[in-house]
């Protein structure tokens, strides 16, 4: 089996053998985005105005290229990077084929399975620092750096005169690909609007379709001609050429960002060994270390002993799962009280909607990898087949995959929803696929059985992978989406590796049982040729005689514990999916820029002669950002106009109505990163004191607003004009404290209330205003209520 490869959907080809004052604006910071047909569902702004200057640099890099280059260049991009994604998955078909001829020619072949599990497992923790690396120094020499991996692992499969050698190359390789790919989903991710992405992702895993086909042609090729070395050494020359483009193009409008001055260079003022420390500390390479250390100990002896390479009841068996088990505690320990920098991003996983992803993405693979590892060797001895219908029937997911991710991905941009499609048909589709595989093995079921479950369970794999990645993306901001593609590749791996190594352990003991019960009793000394000569020395036997009935029943034995623990993991899917937040982050926008200027009342129904009370606005100058002035240079639609007092006095409140307008300021709910839009006397004190913030800086918002439409007063008056914005903050924030830490509590906001409030408003309504107000004026913003709860509050509810 080859390493995790997250484009084919959880799919391994290669079998191994094994967010009223003036108004204060800032400039969005955000990653361009890509073309879109409808801007109300793509993302907020389509390109950044400045590269966020607090940004690591390979993020800068990334804002830079997206405010220098053209949509024709966008889409040339795309093309060629459908061009790797092809020469990618071709050589990985090849490599699939031509695997078991350099089996052949080591004589201790078994070391590639423990090559397989280290690539697995290596290539899935290194992800993680993948992703920091991208981000802090930039993907052009992220990939720089992994195709030079890449091909380093396949010169050394070319040139190898053994297993250990092979195996060197084999994780090499695996680790460049994984690499590459991530980046190349990243690029994505960074040039594609939100709507559009799950098409995007969708669309390019479908070179692998034609490749299903043509690489076992081309492998055959090699093998017939140059031989299986050639096949790595032909695209250990032909590779480089096909990235480079990429890697030009990346440098290419990088360095045009730097000479029109988009991006400048900087210096981060420390020696090497300084920046060695550092990034020593940034990737927490001890605690990398020590992770891959328990994985591979604690998960290696069970593949082992599926090769009878080492036994349970073995010494090293116990020392190796022992110490393994033991290295988790100790990297638990090293997060907690030793690492500077955590090796796993544990702020990210407190999202709910991450936590899921990352958990479906685990509960996915493992079941994948426990009825799959062995699959093609089931097929092929149980219905008899050649190694070309082998290969179609293994085939079936990847191309199942493939065809159905785009046509997910399509349906998210039509119905701009992926959570309820996911768990109402994905989840359940997958669950059918992998228990009906539990009936339908063996030898007394018809293939096409086999076949539909394995169609159900490709489809649903495809929607759940583009599923739990778009679930990431719509819980991140631009800049937090490589991290988090690559906490998905990590957990993949574990996931995909642990249920590797739960197959290996199911094979080791049932299907031994099986056969020894199977066979008649004058070929019991046909079991160790048959158990370790493997489907070579199984297939010598004709279908329907004794031998191959006792074998065929064996393998039908194996797969359904396989199938059944598959079956049994996927129930998780249901509360991982479930626990995704709902909010159509493709369509709604979660902040609405609330301000009184954006509040109009409607009095054409409630006022006679309205037009009388119409009268020309009268505006206050602005301030520019840039300056100290303060005029009426600024057109008029920028200045705030006064506030006219007693203009709806005695009139029918029952028939006015209220419309919220202007809502240029709208964000959408995942990009609490970048600094609102909003009046100085409307910020929430997360905004005042600079910490990250959310949506329920509306719901304080809305507090204020209630306030000072109900008073004609807002609720904290500042005096800005000629005054540093941090004396400005300070009188703020004293404001907050004075007016919601009153030790009388919700009575003495009430006395201050009614203070503001017409005589006759009643001295229940004034304890019930307050009562709302303050519900919203939460300092903290988790005890904050949502809208939901505002609309059901008494305060809101008409009472018979």
């Amino acid at each position: 089996m080859g390493v995790v490869v997250d484009r084919l959907k959880g799919r391994k080809t290669n079998h191994v053998v094994d967010d009223l004052q003036p108004v204060e604006q800032h400039p969005t910071t955000t990653q361009a985005d890509g073309p879109s047909d409808n801007p109300e569902l793509s993302e907020k702004n389509p390109q950044p105005e400045v590269v966020s200057r607090e940004a690591p640099i390979g993020v800068q890099k990334a804002e830079a290229a997206a405010l220098v280059w053209s949509k024709n260049a966008i889409y040339g991009t795309y093309a060629w990077i459908w061009v790797c994604y092809f020469m990618l998955a071709l050589h990985e078909y090849i490599n699939t084929n031509v695997l078991y001829y350099a089996y052949s020619n080591f004589s201790t072949a078994s070391q590639v399975t423990t090559a397989y599990i280290l690539a697995t497992i290596i290539g899935g923790v290194l992800k993680l620092p993948i992703g920091k690396l991208l981000g802090i120094w930039g993907r052009a020499e992220g990939l720089i750096v992994f195709v030079f991996v890449y091909v380093l692992g396949l010169i050394i499969l070319a040139a190898c005169n053994g297993p250990n050698a092979f195996a060197a190359g084999y994780v090499f390789y695996w680790i460049g690909y994984d690499a590459i790919y991530l980046i190349l989903e990243i690029f994505i991710a960074d040039t594609s609007g939100l709507r559009n992405r799950a098409f995007a992702f969708g669309f390019s895993t479908t070179p692998f379709i034609c490749c299903a086909f043509t690489g076992s042609l081309a492998a055959n090729s090699f093998i017939k001609t140059s031989g299986w070395r050639w096949a790595y050494g032909a695209f250990a020359i032909i590779q480089p050429f096909v990235f480079a483009p990429l890697v030009f193009v990346f440098k290419y409008y990088e360095r045009k960002a730097y000479k029109t001055g988009v991006l400048v260079r900087q210096d981060n003022g420390r020696t090497w060994f300084q920046s060695l420390i550092h990034y020593i500390h940034e990737f927490d390479v001890i605690g990398a270390l020590i992770l891959m250390a328990a994985f591979v100990l604690f998960l290696l002896p069970f593949s082992l002993a599926s090769y009878g390479r080492t036994e349970y009841h073995n010494a090293a068996f116990i020392a190796e799962v022992v110490i393994g088990f033991a290295l988790f505690f100790a990297f638990a320990a090293w997060e907690r009280w030793c690492a500077r920098v955590h090796f796993i991003p544990y702020d990210l996983l407190r999202d709910r909607t991450v936590l899921g992803a990352c958990l479906l993405a685990a509960v996915v693979y493992f079941s994948f990898y426990c009825w799959d590892s062995y699959f093609y060797y089931f097929v092929m001895v149980v219905y008899n087949l050649d190694v070309t219908k082998t290969g179609y029937m293994t085939s079936i997911y990847t191309v199942g995959s493939c065809v159905w991710s785009p046509v997910f991905g399509f349906w998210i941009r039509m119905v701009k929803e992926f959570k309820y499609s996911c768990l109402c048909f994905a989840v359940p589709l997958m669950f059918l696929g992998a228990g009906l595989m539990i009936h339908f093995r063996g030898q007394d079921a018809d293939i096409g059985y086999v076949i539909m479950c394995q169609i159900f369970i490709a489809f649903s794999g495809g929607m759940l992978v583009i599923g739990q990645q778009m679930a990431v993306m719509c819980a991140s901001t631009r800049d937090g989406i490589p991290i988090l593609l690559s906490m998905l590749g990590l957990f993949n791996s574990i996931g995909g590796a642990i249920g590797y190594a739960v197959s290996a352990a199911i094979y080791t003991n049932t299907f031994t049982d099986g056969l020894r019960r199977a066979l008649p009793a004058e070929d019991q000394d046909l079991f160790e040729t048959l158990y370790s000569g493997g489907y070579l020395s199984q297939m010598k036997y004709e279908p329907g005689s004794a031998v191959r009935d006792a074998v065929n029943y064996a393998w039908g034995y194996m797969e359904k514990y396989e199938a059944i623990a598959a079956t049994c993991v996927l129930v998780l899917m249901f509360p991982a999916v479930g626990i995704w937040k709902f909010t159509n982050h493709l369509l709604l926008s979660g902040r609405a820029d609330l301000q009184p200027g954006n509040i109009m009342v409607s009095v054409t129904d409630a006022i006679e002669n309205y037009e009388d009370r119409l009268e020309p606005p009268q505006y206050s100058p602005v301030r520019w950002l840039e300056g100290v002035t303060k005029d009426g240079s600024a057109p008029k639609y920028l200045m705030p106009s006064q506030r006219r007092y007693n203009q709806l006095k005695n009139v029918d409140h029952s028939r006015l109505v209220a419309k919220i307008g202007d809502l240029g300021g709208a964000q959408f709910r995942r990009r609490c990163d970048e600094r609102p839009v909003t009046p100085l006397s409307l910020r929430a004190p997360e905004i005042i004191h600079g910490s990250p913030w959310d949506w329920t800086i509306d719901i304080w918002a809305l507090g204020c607003l209630i306030f000072e439409l109900a008073t004609n007063e807002p609720l904290f008056p500042l005096g800005t004009f000629g005054i540093p914005r941090e004396e400005v903050n300070k009188e703020h924030l004293e404001l907050i404290d004075e007016q919601l830490s009153d030790p009388a509590g919700q009575a003495g906001f009430a006395a201050y209330l009614a203070e503001r409030l017409p005589d006759d408003f009643g001295a229940e309504n004034v304890q019930g205003l307050a009562k709302f107000l303050l519900l919203m004026l939460r300092v903290s913003p988790g005890e904050r209520p949502s809208t939901k709860v505002l609309l059901d509050h008494a305060f809101t509810v008409a009472v018979p």
